[in-house]
């Protein structure tokens, strides 16, 4: 995956947001449309929810390389 930091006029993603996106999150090889996008506010609130449920910057790291490998 990869998180790339955009300047469009894109909005957020999530649910009941209406603020412009300022991430989008992609997977290599895949179609523009399968982004998601996100405000700064949303992304900071994904970010402590998943440091919680994952346990830090630490699981976070072995997530990301155990999505490497199977994809």
């Amino acid at each position: 995956m990869k998180l790339t930091k955009i300047d469009s006029g894109v909005l957020c993603d999530m649910g009941g947001c209406v603020k412009k996106a300022a991430y989008a999150v992609s997977m290599e090889g895949k179609p523009l449309f399968t982004r998601l996008y996100l405000c700064p506010d949303c992304a900071g609130q994904l970010k402590k929810l998943l440091d919680k449920e994952l346990g830090g910057k630490k699981e976070v790291k072995n997530e990301k390389e155990v999505c490497r490998r199977d994809s």
